[in-house]
């Protein structure tokens, strides 16, 4: 049977970091991890879904999740979902008759139904796979082909309905207001930041410069508007080797708008590193660990590298306190090495809580829940996550948290990682926010899983927008 432990874009997203991985970023990644790494970020054996998951908990014992199939049945299934994937039909449905618990027949018959080439689906079959099965994952997909396919027919049950459970990067403070504007202005500015976009991806930095000073003669830009634009031209200009213009631009954005010039301060620090004023980087970069619209991953790096600017320039009492600065924010990258460099603990909890007794009888009622715990005691762990992402969109938010754990403990990283994203700004346990897939590269890892892990997470957002993420070019 395929491995199926994790969804796949985020396997092909890990296969990709772990051809790409470089030494430079390995090493940081060790410096980071080395001394307060948790027992299971060095264990680079292979593991694989077994039939009773368990989570470790505060007290260093380990919860053991609900038992849902027989051991006869979990044999049965992983067998019969085999044979289906090899269009063995007449055997599977031998099988199928030996079942004591039909608890997963719809996930059996959306196989069959949906399998490429070995079988074509009958309207009346999707028909009555719709009115028994409704709630299932990928219940739309049955829905649109019983549609396509129904004909004269009665319509065919619909879908059940469940949120979306959305989340995604910290939220920063919004941006002020831009002044009044007429509709042709708007979307004069518009179009010209889009303009610059497009020049940075074309590598064409002088034409983006000329754009913005086209807009700035026209006089219609807010101080952070231009602030912004005067970033996307510094980091244009840095890319290309152009540190002395890179600098003048940094310099005039944070003249412009001292609280939304971050990015023009972080590549304006950069190319002063660069080319070798320290004094002027330590400037721009602890401008960055200050400003109150900086995210922490931005307020990390500035202090990180303003440290580093102040240590070129013999400032010393300055790289302690910089450290410090970089050191609060302890879920960043630059953060844990500040973290390091001062020999700080940061005392990370790794344990789960378990959900009590209540809790636990609350969410096996959940029949997407019980299907999960199935999938996952026969090997389905892909399946069993789609299950429990509709279980948190048909649940109750208060229930989320506990839903998280009980996506840990079954090593279902989607679940776990959207729950965690959705309530970011919860007290939830810090486990929650960092998935352990149950996963590894054939012959093991060769470095340290955690590493991995987090780089596939994030590497998403690797590329998002015309330029990287903070912290990547450092």
């Amino acid at each position: 049977m395929p491995d199926q432990s994790f969804d796949p874009v985020f396997r092909r997203s890990c296969f990709g970091i772990l051809k790409r991985f470089s030494a430079v970023f390995l090493t940081a990644a060790m410096v980071v991890a080395a001394p307060y790494a948790p027992a299971w970020a060095n264990d680079t054996s292979k593991t694989t879904g077994t039939s009773s998951p368990a989570v470790l908990t505060g007290n260093g014992a380990f919860y053991t999740t609900p038992s849902i199939l027989s051991p006869d049945d979990q044999a049965l299934y992983r067998s019969i979902f085999d044979l289906q994937a090899d269009g063995k039909w007449r055997q599977a449905d031998a099988l199928i008759k030996e079942l004591e618990n039909p608890i997963l027949m719809g996930h059996v018959l959306f196989q069959r139904y949906m399998h490429p080439t070995a079988y074509r689906s009958r309207y009346a079959e999707l028909r009555d796979w719709m009115a028994a099965y409704a709630d299932h994952p990928d219940a739309t997909r049955i829905y649109k082909l019983a549609k396509k396919r129904q004909g004269n027919a009665a319509a065919p049950k619909k879908p059940v309905p469940a949120r979306g459970i959305y989340g995604g990067a910290p939220q920063r403070p919004s941006l002020p207001k831009a002044p009044k504007r007429s509709a042709a202005t708007k979307k004069m500015v518009g179009d010209f930041f889009k303009i610059v976009d497009r020049q940075m991806r074309r590598r064409n930095p002088d034409r983006a410069e000329k754009r913005y000073w086209a807009m700035e003669r026209l006089n219609i830009l807010a101080p952070h508007e231009a602030a912004k634009a005067l970033g996307k031209v510094t980091f244009a200009h840095f890319f290309d080797g152009d540190d002395h213009k890179a600098l003048l631009l940094a310099k005039m954005a944070t003249d412009l708008s001292p609280d939304y010039a971050e990015d023009a301060r972080w590549y304006g620090g950069l190319a002063a590193w660069r080319y070798g004023d320290c004094a002027t980087a330590l400037d721009l970069f602890s401008g960055i660990s200050h400003s109150p619209m900086a995210g922490s991953w931005q307020r990390s790096a500035g202090a990180y590298w303003a440290a580093r600017s102040a240590q070129s320039c013999g400032r010393f009492k300055a790289v302690t306190a910089h450290l410090r600065l970089a050191a609060k924010e302890r879920e960043t990258f630059y953060g844990l090495i500040a973290m390091r460099q001062l020999a700080l603990d940061p005392g990370y909890d790794w344990t789960v809580p378990p959900p009590d007794d209540a809790q636990l009888k609350t969410i096996l009622k959940n029949a997407s829940v019980r299907r999960a715990i199935a999938l996952v005691e026969i090997g389905e762990s892909l399946r069993a996550d789609l299950e429990l992402r509709l279980a948190l969109g048909r649940s109750n938010r208060k229930d989320w948290p506990v839903l998280a754990a009980f996506a840990a403990q079954l090593k279902l990283p989607a679940s776990q990682l959207r729950v965690a994203r959705a309530l970011r700004d919860a007290d939830l346990p810090i486990a929650l926010h960092y998935p352990l897939p149950d996963w590894a590269p054939d012959g093991g890892f060769t470095v340290d899983r955690a590493i991995v892990f987090a780089s596939c997470g994030k590497n998403h957002s690797f590329l998002r927008g015309p330029y990287p993420m903070w912290g990547r070019l450092a």
